[in-house]
């Protein structure tokens, strides 16, 4: 009964997650189609609530990357082990002077933009006047006039740590309402569908195990014959020692029970005088 309870349980949550995020990417792809296409300066102006974006036009500088990483860390001892996750964010700006708050970053998932990502990173650990000269001497390289296409990250799709994270590194220069634009990814919809079809199958199947076994009632019980007894009301079954049958021993009839301690004695017989002498 405990096994049937933890299955239920796990069901249960697996639809519930199923269910939420295949929702959740089904409604961006149906809302999604197509990548709208517009500049990156048009698109800090209106700001659409398009997911699937094309923005030309835009000036990334790999200089302002960030890198966000997650490491392991033993439950026991709480020390932080070896490193497990690695994503690196870089600054998506409307020209090159850099002018505003940041408006959108770029998570970066080609293989280029890591590497100047990850290069940007580790520049920014140099002495300042080091850090400088570095700029200069890059900034051809990584500073470039791009067309960035990809999906903005919502709803479950986005970690609010992450944003904390970013907004920190920003130090003050980030739009309060700023996007992360995914890098060259698309809506999943048919992934979203199908979690969506397992969700309900997960959900569903529960509510019918509830449904069957409370519409189950238990077995009657159904005496089983003994040896030289009819099967059926034990009432009808004769009281005394079971009679010996053929080709087995008889059995010796029961024993008196023992006296009860506690019962009442007899009262004694009236005493008779002794005869005279």
């Amino acid at each position: 009964m405990v096994l049937i309870w933890r299955l239920r349980i796990f069901m249960i949550i697996g639809g519930i997650v199923a269910f939420v995020f295949g929702a959740h990417h089904t409604y961006t792809g149906l809302t999604n189609t197509s990548p709208t296409s517009l500049s990156y300066v048009e698109y800090c102006r209106q700001r659409p609530d398009a997911k699937w974006l094309e923005l030309t036009d835009t000036w990334v500088d790999y200089r302002a990357s960030v890198e966000i990483y997650e490491q392991q860390e033993d439950r026991h001892t709480k020390k932080r082990g070896s490193i497990t996750k690695r994503e690196y964010y870089t600054a998506l700006y409307q020209g090159t002077e850099n002018e505003g708050n940041i408006v959108a970053f770029l998570k970066c998932n080609d293989p280029t933009s890591v590497a100047l990502a990850r290069e940007g990173v580790e520049a920014s650990n140099m002495e300042s006047e080091k850090w400088e000269n570095w700029c200069v001497q890059n900034e051809s390289r990584m500073i470039s006039k791009t067309t960035v296409k990809g999906l903005v990250l919502s709803g479950l799709s986005e970690s609010s740590e992450y944003r904390k994270l970013l907004k920190d590194a920003a130090k003050g220069q980030l739009d309060p309402n700023f996007v992360i634009i995914d890098q060259n990814e698309e809506p999943k919809s048919g992934m979203g569908f199908l979690l969506l079809i397992l969700g309900v199958a997960l959900l569903g199947g529960t509510a019918a195990t509830f449904v069957v076994g409370g519409s189950q009632k238990p077995a009657p019980y159904i005496p089983i014959a003994q040896s030289g007894y009819p099967a059926g009301d034990p009432a009808a079954r004769p009281l005394g020692p079971k009679p010996a049958i053929a080709g087995t021993p008889h059995q010796a009839p029961p024993r008196a029970p023992y006296p009860n301690p506690m019962a009442p004695r007899p009262p004694l017989p009236p005493h008779k005088p002794f005869p005279p002498m």
